[in-house]
C-alpha cells in the first residue's frame, strides 16, 4: 500500500499530541540506553525521521505541516 507525503505528513505530526510519544519503546531497549530517551532526544529523533524519510515522500505536503510545527517550536 502506497501511502502519500500529506497523510504521511499528517499522521507523523498528530504524534506531537503525545510529547512521550517514544515511551512504548523504553521496554524494549536494555537498561544501558535509556537514558538517552528524554524529550530532547525525541525530539531530535522526530524532526530526524520527519525530515530525512517523511518530507521525501511523493506527493505534495499537508496543508498543516508549517503551522503544526512552528505550533511545536520545531520551525
Amino acid at each position: 500500500m502506497k501511502i502519500l507525503r500529506a497523510e504521511a505528513e499528517k499522521r507523523m505530526l498528530a504524534k506531537l499530541r503525545w510529547p512521550r510519544f517514544l515511551d512504548d519503546m523504553k521496554p524494549l531497549l536494555p537498561a544501558a540506553a535509556l537514558h538517552h530517551f528524554g524529550d530532547e532526544s525525541t525530539r531530535r529523533a522526530f524532526l530526524k525521521v520527519f525530515n530525512q524519510l517523511v518530507i521525501n515522500i511523493p506527493g505534495e505536503p499537508w496543508a498543516k505541516t508549517e503551522e503544526v510545527l512552528k505550533g511545536h517550536g520545531m520551525l
